[in-house]
């Protein structure tokens, strides 16, 4: 498969995995505020929504690479700094 191709199959996938995370945490959050849906199903509805939401982060993540997300917003230089309290985690020569 040509890289654009699956640059597109990837863009395609973050986008419904975004909207379904955004939409499953909306109707949890309402679900969970609103005193009239507090009836005996709904809180049970708004926890699987949330469960949903999680598995659909975790899909999404294994779709874009994590060692991708992790290199793109530099997450490894917080544990540099926490740990290592120089942010420099390569190995030393």
């Amino acid at each position: 498969m040509s890289s654009t191709k699956t640059d597109i199959i990837t863009l395609i996938f973050v986008v419904l995995f975004s909207l379904s995370v955004l939409g499953l945490i909306f109707i949890a959050t309402t679900i969970l505020y609103s005193s009239k849906l507090q009836t005996h199903p709904q809180p049970m509805i708004a926890y699987i929504c949330i469960a949903e939401a999680c598995m659909s982060w975790n899909a999404l993540m294994e779709v874009l690479n994590p060692v991708y997300v992790i290199c793109y917003i530099s997450s490894y230089k917080i544990l540099g700094y926490s740990l290592f309290k120089g942010g420099d985690l390569s190995v030393a020569e």
